[in-house]
């Protein structure tokens, strides 16, 4: 099946409620669980760059999960960032992470680099992927872990309903349909791979499925 690209942001307020609304506890739970299992001597106190952070349900539970964690969020949704400040102070955590409404690959940072380059679900909705990968070369230093999680495109349009089916089937249809769209908009493994080819990363990041629609692209620069 071929990619169909989805628009980059997601700016209509509707829309963003409808996503950071709807419940993606397991698989988000499954991406911050394997992100602890993979890097075990993750630094406590680290400052994590988290690109395309949305309305922060992934950045909370690496919050939580890592409780000296800081995180510099970037995404170029404003309303997907209002959504997740109102979170952060409903948590207490508005100290541990700072927003950026910005959009790769031109970024302006408190830091040059981090020692963590985290990202969920954003890069599917580039229609530029090698943005992506530039960023996470710029702000990487010797040693930075990264890791991307992301959906990874199934083989058929049915297969793709019947997953929209299986994991969002009380979900708003506006939801429902944003699904659907994502998964069509994803990159299989093969074309991952190319990507990692082109930006000179193959021999550092390597990719694993993590469930029937996430993969993992992972390594130590």
């Amino acid at each position: 099946m071929q990619r169909v690209p989805e628009p980059e942001l997601m700016i209509d307020p509707q829309q963003a409620e409808a996503y950071a609304g709807a419940d993606f506890s397991v698989g988000h739970q499954a991406i911050v669980d394997a992100l602890a299992k993979k890097f075990p001597d993750l630094e406590p106190d680290s400052t994590c760059l988290d690109l395309g952070c949305g309305p922060l349900d992934v950045s909370m539970r690496l919050l939580h999960k890592f409780p000296k964690l800081q995180i510099h969020g970037v995404d170029g949704s404003a309303p997907m960032l209002e959504l997740g400040r109102g979170e952060l102070v409903k948590a207490g955590f508005e100290q541990r992470m700072t927003l950026f409404n910005q959009c790769l690959p031109v970024l302006t940072l408190p830091q040059e680099s981090y020692p963590l380059i985290f990202s969920s679900s954003l890069l599917h909705h580039l229609h530029q992927p090698a943005d992506l990968w530039t960023v996470v070369k710029k702000m990487s230093a010797p040693s930075t872990k990264v890791y991307v999680a992301d959906l990874y495109r199934p083989e058929s349009r049915a297969a793709a309903e019947a997953m929209v089916q299986r994991y969002t089937p009380n979900e708003p249809e506006i939801l429902q349909l944003d699904f659907l769209n994502s998964l069509l908009a994803a990159f299989s493994i093969e074309e991952v791979k190319l990507q990692l080819a082109g930006a000179g990363l193959a021999d550092c990041l390597n990719i694993e499925i993590l469930t029937d629609r996430h993969m993992v692209i992972s390594g130590i620069l």
